[in-house]
């Protein structure tokens, strides 16, 4: 089955309903990871290093990359160029949650 991978914030429920909707099923795949970036090493190895290693981008649905903008960078060159990469907004609630803003 396919994956979403997620290496930002947890997706809700809804958002997760909202994904299934636009890309089918997949399997969800939170990535913990955290950037404590080693500027003396190159940042696609450490992004490379963050990615699991069962995974193949063939294997991939989705990306919700990661906040860091050169880490999503890094994260789009590992993917196939016809992986849809999922963006999410932030609402302006207190605390702030992050919805659905596009698949592309």
């Amino acid at each position: 089955m396919k994956k979403l991978l997620n290496f930002s914030h947890p997706l809700s429920a809804e958002t997760l309903a909202q994904l299934r909707e636009r890309l089918g099923e997949f399997e969800y795949q939170q990535v913990q990871c955290q950037f404590d970036l080693n500027a003396r090493d190159t940042l696609r190895s450490q992004v490379e290093n963050v990615i699991p290693e069962d995974v193949a981008p063939v294997d991939v649905v989705a990306i919700v990359p990661p906040s860091l903008s050169a880490a999503a960078f890094a994260v789009g060159q590992w993917a196939t160029p016809d992986t849809p990469f999922v963006w999410m907004t932030r609402t302006n609630d207190l605390p702030p949650t992050f919805v659905l803003g596009g698949v592309e």
